[in-house]
């Protein structure tokens, strides 16, 4: 007897534990914190990377 769930909910389910797992990656600092508008980096790893500008 195989478990029926239906798409929209485990599709649902998925992207809610992509979600945590990214914020826990950044938490412990393994990923960096990135901007919500333009999707670069908020702060620098390395001398004369790349960093967001937004004003948000």
């Amino acid at each position: 007897m195989p478990l029926e769930v239906p798409l929209p909910f485990a599709l649902l389910a998925v992207l809610g534990w992509i979600t945590v797992a990214r914020a826990v990656l950044v938490y412990t600092h393994v990923l960096p914190p990135t901007c919500g508008s333009c999707g670069m980096k908020l702060e620098r790893r390395y001398l004369g990377e790349a960093i967001c500008r937004c004003s948000a």
